[in-house]
């Protein structure tokens, strides 16, 4: 990402890496618990992410019981 802000004139352009886990494969204590909360969130949220785009756009329907 840093050679595109390079490439369109920033001077100054730095790139910082971060971890963000999903699940609980780290054997950090506190990016153990970052990654049960996000794996979590993204358990939650892939109905919405996926449901969203398909009856907005799709002209899905769903009919629940």
């Amino acid at each position: 990402m840093v050679c595109v802000e390079l490439v369109t004139g920033f001077v100054d352009a730095q790139e910082h890496v971060l971890f963000w886990p999903i699940g609980e494969w780290s054997p950090d204590p506190t990016l153990n618990r970052i990654g049960s909360w996000n794996l979590s969130n993204w358990d939650q949220g892939a109905e919405g992410w996926m449901l969203a785009p398909a009856t907005r756009y799709l002209g899905v329907s769903f009919l629940f019981y």
